[in-house]
């Protein structure tokens, strides 16, 4: 309850000091042997009753308060306890949740993804997804769990055990380059497994938040508890300090009243005066100088028109707007009026801060001191530069206005007739289209590229023209086109390169590049077309002769190196078994010598094709040189390589070569090492080829 303010004398009523005075005065006239001390009982009184009151106040109320809070701090506590406890249980379960979640994410990706680069990338981050589950798991059973709770983590293990060997299986199959068996096995199998999976992390989850509500609700009756003592004991503090209130709230209402009434009015004033500053600065540019004119305030609406920040105009005077135009007798003429305490009013032209000039209208009004002396000057601008550009305009008159147009109007239309002669003349297709991806221009060379005339084309839809529903790149297309059409005006794109389909069905690559502009506050795109096929074509064929071997028409040396690299990157970052097989055809040179250098050649070529149908179709085939050949397995061990190695050596024996009645060859084989150089790698299946060299030949050697 607040303490009411005392009544004025002149509002008739006098305060209780008062009546004790007139008291006292009467007491005072009383002799002194008619005296028994009534009046010192009065005084004392009150203001023991008041101590007492207050002490007994203060007392159950601190007794009150340190009950409750030792209440409160084990309600807390507990809370606290129960948060902590289940919310780390649930932030783990949904980071195994999450975990496992983006797995499936990444798989069905990898089943897709036609880049083997890109597929060795996703299997690695999915593999770093298992170990983040597998580590959020470990977490989890350090915690004390209920029975409830291992019993599920339990069946948890159980499904996700199921599912990761469904989805090891895919991945080997994705390596393979299986990709349909792959995605089949996906989806009936291991997305399934899965499911189950986190149906289990659900019901982990759904049991931390059952169990967070049990322990809040208990937590809430204890709380209650310390509700109701708080409610108690308050409540007997309330009663005797409303007892207090009484004692004092008759001398103190009418004070409060009065303070009440002020403190309304004062704050309807600021929030009138408030109001007016934000409709002043919204609509207006405001600036407060001090008696020498620096800046000492200006308003958002200032630094938005004049271009300057508040630090780059505080300090400042107004000579930092001079745009010049104004002669120096202008300026001292304002001068003169505002020191002099007058309002001055007028027309102004200022420099922005990129140098671009503004009109406004200006009123200054100076703050005058005690002594009538300006402190202060408030200037209030209303920018004019519309109105007086409208001005200048119509000042030009009609005539000019006149000639300016037909001036305008035959540029125009000297540089459409200039436009159109280029694109007319141009070797590469010019196309737009508007918003809706319609065409609404179309040149000779077009024609030409594509396969239809203008006629056909115009308003059609450009990408249902060129690119058949059916392509792979039809919603890449239509992605990028609509990215496009979100940039500001005149935004120029990079040249892609696209794959169509002309009219008569043939298809062919162009490089096309894309620009935005917008025309009467619509959208078009303006694209410029070159046929590129016979390129694409040229660099088709230069890319297989860099990585093929001319002869047999398997990956030459090149290639194998660089898939070798890839392979040792992801064997190393993985810990996967990866095997590698050097084999050297026997007495070669004296097929050469004793055949001729074709039949040699044949033998090779046959022999490419006898091995190429026994390998898996994951291992990696290549001419390593002269009559050597390489074999890269991945997810392959040294002795499923030597397993591998023994059938294409009894193939080879046994093998019936054409005008020749007998082939052999040696191999050298051994397995990736943690720490393996490239050529430490190729080394070690090198000297075990040499082992077998020096063995008599027709053998297997490991190293």
């Amino acid at each position: 309850m607040k303490p009411s303010p005392q009544p004025s004398p002149a509002s008739g009523g006098g305060s209780k000091r008062e009546g004790a005075c007139y008291e006292l005065a009467e007491l005072s006239a009383i002799p002194m042997n008619q005296e028994k001390q009534p009046s010192h009982i009065l005084e004392r009184y009150p203001t023991r009753v008041i101590a007492i009151s207050f002490g007994l106040v203060m007392v159950l109320m601190l007794t009150l308060l340190v009950f409750s809070l030792s209440r409160l701090s084990a309600i807390s506590s507990a809370l606290d306890a129960v948060a902590e406890e289940h919310n780390n249980h649930a932030a783990l379960a949904y980071t195994m949740y999450n975990s496992s979640r983006e797995r499936a994410f990444l798989l069905n990706n990898i089943t897709f993804d036609a880049d083997p680069a890109n597929r060795a990338e996703k299997i690695r981050q999915f593999y770093d997804l298992g170990t983040t589950f597998g580590n959020a798991r470990t977490k989890l059973r350090e915690y004390n769990l209920v029975p409830a709770e291992e019993s599920m983590l339990e069946d948890q293990s159980i499904f996700t055990a199921v599912a990761l060997n469904l989805q090891q299986e895919v991945i080997n199959l994705v390596a393979a380059d299986r990709m349909k068996e792959a995605s089949r096995l996906l989806q009936e199998k291991a997305l399934p497994a899965q499911e189950r999976e986190f149906e289990v992390i659900n019901a982990f989850i759904q049991f931390q938040v059952e169990e967070t509500r049990n322990s809040v609700a208990a937590a809430s009756r204890l709380h209650a508890s310390a509700e109701a003592t708080l409610i108690t004991g308050g409540g007997a503090a309330i009663v005797l300090a409303f007892l207090i209130a009484i004692f004092v709230s008759r001398s103190m209402s009418d004070l409060m009243l009065r303070l009440s009434r002020t403190k309304a009015r004062l704050e309807e004033s600021v929030r009138d005066l408030e109001f007016q500053k934000q409709a002043l600065d919204e609509h207006a540019i405001v600036s407060i100088t001090d008696a020498l004119g620096r800046i000492t305030y200006v308003n958002e609406k200032f630094c938005q028109v004049s271009q300057y920040s508040v630090e780059d105009l505080l300090g400042q005077d107004h000579r930092i707007l001079n745009s010049g135009v104004h002669p120096k007798e202008f300026f001292s003429g304002l001068w003169k009026t505002i020191t002099s305490g007058k309002v001055w009013h007028g027309e102004v032209c200022n420099r922005k801060k990129n140098g671009s000039f503004y009109w406004v209208e200006t009123t200054i009004r100076p703050v005058l001191d005690a002594g009538g002396k300006p402190c202060q000057y408030v200037t209030i601008r209303t920018e004019i530069t519309r109105i007086k550009e409208a001005e200048q305009v119509l000042q030009r008159g009609k005539e000019e206005l006149e000639n300016l147009v037909s001036e305008r109007t035959a540029e125009l239309r000297e540089r459409e007739e200039l436009l159109s002669l280029i694109t007319s003349s141009a070797h590469d297709a010019i196309v737009m289209v508007d918003d809706s991806g319609a065409l609404t221009y179309w040149n000779e060379a077009a024609d030409k590229i594509f396969g239809y005339n203008r006629e056909e084309a115009m308003g059609r839809n450009f990408l249902a023209l060129i690119v058949p529903p059916q392509s792979r790149y039809r919603e890449k297309y239509e992605t990028g086109l609509k990215q496009l059409a979100t940039t500001e005006s005149g935004h120029a794109g990079e040249a892609v390169e696209l794959e169509i389909m002309r009219k008569d069905g043939s298809e062919c690559f162009v490089e096309l590049s894309l620009s935005s502009v917008q025309i009467r506050g619509r959208w078009h795109g303006i694209g410029i077309a070159r046929d590129i096929t016979d390129r694409k074509l040229a660099e088709d064929k230069l890319k297989l002769q860099a990585t093929t071997d001319t002869l047999t028409g398997i990956a030459n040396r090149r290639l194998f190196n660089s898939f070798l690299e890839t392979e040792m990157r992801r064997a190393a970052r993985h810990h996967l078994p990866l095997a590698v097989m050097l084999m050297d055809i026997d007495h070669f040179k004296q097929i050469n010598d004793g055949y001729g250098h074709q039949v040699g050649d044949d033998v090779l070529v046959e022999l490419t094709r006898l091995v190429s149908n026994i390998i898996r179709e994951h291992d990696f085939f290549a001419r390593w040189g002269g009559e050597e050949f390489v074999i890269l397995s991945p997810n392959c061990d040294v002795e499923s390589m030597r397993l591998l190695a023994e059938k294409l050596r009894a193939a080879v024996e046994t093998h019936s070569f054409s005008d020749i009645s007998r082939v052999t060859c040696s191999f050298g084989l051994t397995e990736y090492r943690a720490g393996d150089s490239a050529e430490d790698f190729i080394g070690r299946a090198d000297a075990g080829l040499y082992r077998a060299k020096e063995s008599g030949r027709n053998r297997v050697e490991m190293a």
